[in-house]
């Protein structure tokens, strides 16, 4: 049932459109991790033509050195979609609902993957109502097909070969007419004491002609066979979130429980990126896989909170801030 929410949103006739298809996963007995995206942009008419892009990172969590980031640019013409079954090719690399396989190279660097994956839950839908994501407004949707992935194959990186077997990932599918004004987004299905747990968390603010709007959050754990979750709008705008690269603290409340998370990595474990808008406008991104994360878990008992749990990963996590200016601490290698 999850396929169809991979399938292709874009009229290849419409202006003003972008699409992307994400991989993210690690492999914690390496302390390695990876991001690959298949794109397309639509910019608006005299802004360019249709265009395609793949993308890879990777993460050395043993020697910072090694992260290599890469990115391919195809017209649009290069690419094939299904519409009747998920399938989008560039070039000679496929993406299906369950498999990923292709190559990018560059500067005597290379990145090479032969991937299957399988989901172990539901897709997650981060807006609360079908019909916002038929809205014009927020102008990017967003929902994760496979939130809790196991990945298995081959990737090859820095010369190296990493054989993976059920290692933990996920894919997401996003689509709109532009990326939010800033926003900051994290997901974590390594923890060390619930390996069933999944967390996702996003906080972001757009911008409504001039006027920016305030910022909102979805939160959402998976913990010992329970859901937390918070999406709708009235209880986003309550969530207290603080970001900055390097450092998240976020607070969320539902069902008689808080949730204070905190993500954390050095800066040397951040790759920075470039996107652009179909209107031409960039945002940029830094972007780690290998954040370490904690879910402090509280119960409200008797008027007050008492803890009630504790979630950790190590080198596990993904996170990422993204905005309209650059942040010189931290390079853009894409």
């Amino acid at each position: 049932m999850a396929e169809k929410d991979n399938l292709l949103i874009w009229d290849e006739k419409k202006r003003g459109h972008y699409e992307v298809y994400y991989l993210k996963f690690n492999q914690p007995s390496t302390q390695a991790a990876w991001w690959i995206r298949y794109t397309l942009c639509s910019p608006l008419p005299g802004k360019g033509e249709p265009i395609a892009e793949l993308w890879g990172i990777f993460f050395d969590g043993r020697n910072p050195q090694g992260h290599a980031a890469f990115k391919h640019t195809f017209p649009f013409t290069q690419a094939k979609v299904g519409r009747d079954k998920f399938r989008f090719q560039i070039g000679e690399a496929v993406l299906s609902h369950s498999s990923a396989r292709g190559r990018l190279d560059s500067a005597g660097k290379s990145l090479e993957w032969d991937l299957t994956f399988q989901a172990r839950d539901e897709t997650f839908f981060h807006f609360p109502y079908a019909g916002m994501y038929k809205a014009s407004i927020p102008k990017t949707k967003v929902c994760s097909p496979h939130i809790n992935s196991l990945f298995s194959g081959t990737v090859r990186a820095n010369g190296k070969t990493f054989t993976l077997k059920n290692e933990p990932g996920q894919q997401t599918h996003i689509w709109g007419s532009k990326h939010a004004f800033r926003w900051v987004w994290g997901h974590c299905n390594l923890f060390q004491e619930d390996p069933s747990a999944i967390l996702e968390v996003l906080s972001a603010q757009i911008k409504i002609g001039p006027l920016r709007t305030p910022v909102t959050s979805v939160f959402h754990l998976v913990h010992e066979g329970r859901r937390f979750t918070v999406n709708r709008l009235s209880e986003s705008v309550r969530v207290k979130t603080k970001w900055d690269i390097g450092s998240w603290t976020l607070r969320a409340e539902t069902e008689g429980r808080r949730f204070d998370v905190h993500m954390a990595a050095p800066l040397h474990n951040f790759v920075g990126v470039e996107y652009t808008d179909p209107d031409s406008e960039k945002a940029y991104c830094y972007n780690t896989k290998i954040a370490d994360c904690t879910v402090d878990i509280s119960e409200r008992i008797g008027g007050s909170w008492k803890p009630a749990g504790r979630l950790t990963c190590k080198a596990g996590s993904a996170f990422e801030i993204a905005q309209r200016k650059k942040d010189l601490r931290v390079a853009v290698r894409i």
